[in-house]
Parts: C-alpha cells; structure tokens; sequence
C-alpha cells in the first residue's frame, strides 16, 4: 500500500481527530506545513520537558534528529494551531527546576496552548534492559503539589476565563494519600482520560445512581405479594 494508508502510533492525524497524544518529534517541515494549512486544530502533544536534550534524551532520540518542542509549538501559536499537553513525570528526569521551566515556557503560549495534563509516570515490574526510572512515592508527590499549585494560579491570569490550565491527575493527590481537588467541567473534560478529575466524575456519578436506586425503593416500599416461580435447569430443560 501506499505509506500514505499506514495507521503509525505518532500520527498527528489520530491526534487531530481521536485526540490521540503524539511526541511530534518525527514531524516533517512537510508535516508542520500541512498542518497549518489544513487547520488540523485542537492536537494533543505528549511534550514532557521543554528543554531539547532532556526531552531527548527521554525519547531516546539524538537532538540533531528531532526539532526543538518549544519552537514548534511557538510557530502553531504563531499560526493558530491550538494543542493540549501532556507532562509524564519521571523523577529524576523532567521533575524540579526543568517541569518549573516546561511549565513557565508552555503558560506563554495561552491561548494556543489550552491545557496541560501532569500525570505520574507508570511502572511495570518488566523492566529489564531499560532505563532507570524511579516510581511515584507519597514523598515525591506531596511535593510535586506543593510545586505545581503557585503554577496553577498563575495559569488562570493567562486563561482568557480564568480557568486553570495546568492540571494535576488525581493520581498524585492520590499517592500522597490527599483527596483530588474538585475541577470546572471545562479544566476536567479536556483532561479526562489523563486522569484529571476522573475521581469526582466517578464519584458523581455514583452518588446520582445511589440516590436513584434508593428513590425506587422507597417507591417499592408497599409489601408485594410472595410469588411462587419454577425454575428448570440442566439437560432435560
């Protein structure tokens, strides 16, 4: 087939219509330009660290190899290409004085930028032969908070409503043994499935369903007569 027909895991197409993250660090000038000319707006942008060798050196790819991040997202900005973000924090890697700066040098970019998602990063117990990461801890957590919250108050200066779009997954609050903050429908529903409010739309949606199935009961409270039913089983039914 025509390499045009392939389906590729970092496609900016997936991400334009299902909302699927890409690294664009495999993006042609080609790429970019058709892009901006097909208006291909919202994408969603797995960015991590702003800094070019540290990103880099998370993709496992040489810095010659792969345009800068930031200056590709300035040039959407220019162009009016919107995107949303994601920062998978690995501790020892994009956290401390580089997620301040990922973070400082994204907020610039509002309104083209509309959300930045901070997830924790996940591990398996299969990681032989890869690169030494080190897992979530309450500790880490706990001051990843503490670091991202002036962040979050300065994003809502930027946003145009006044919304915070720099948006912690619940999964830090909780790690750190917290309770997730409560979101706007429009900060939780952009970030959803990074896992940004998913414990309170769980937990509406359950207290919606309780108060439902006890409202039936409540109607069904009048005693009904005992029935008597027949059931066959096996074989010979």
């Amino acid at each position: 087939m025509r390499e045009a027909l392939y389906v590729k895991d970092d496609d900016f197409r997936l991400s334009f219509t299902h909302g699927q993250y890409i690294t664009a660090s495999g993006l042609t000038e080609a790429d970019i330009d058709r892009i901006v000319k097909q208006r291909m707006s919202p994408l969603y942008i797995s960015v991590h660290v702003t800094d070019h060798k540290m990103r880099c050196k998370m993709l496992g790819i040489a810095p010659s190899k792969t345009p800068d991040i930031l200056d590709m997202l300035r040039l959407f900005k220019k162009k009016r290409i919107e995107f949303h973000a994601q920062i998978v924090l690995c501790p020892g890697w994009n956290d401390g004085a580089l997620l301040d700066k990922t973070l400082n040098d994204l907020t610039t970019l509002v309104p083209a930028m509309q959300s930045i998602a901070i997830v924790p990063v996940g591990l398996t117990a299969h990681r032989e032969g890869l690169a030494n990461l080190h897992p979530m801890t309450p500790e880490i957590a706990e001051t990843v908070i503490r670091q991202v919250e002036p962040h979050q108050k300065t994003s809502r200066q930027f946003s145009p409503e006044g919304h915070r779009t720099i948006l912690l997954a619940d999964e830090f609050y909780m790690i750190a043994g917290l309770h997730p903050p409560k979101y706007t429908a429009t900060e939780r529903d952009c970030q959803i499935e990074n896992g940004v409010g998913m414990v309170e739309t769980f937990w509406m949606g359950w207290t919606v369903a309780l108060r439902k199935a006890r409202t039936q009961e409540a109607a069904h409270a009048t005693p009904q007569p005992r029935k008597k039913a027949l059931l066959l089983t096996g074989l010979s039914a």
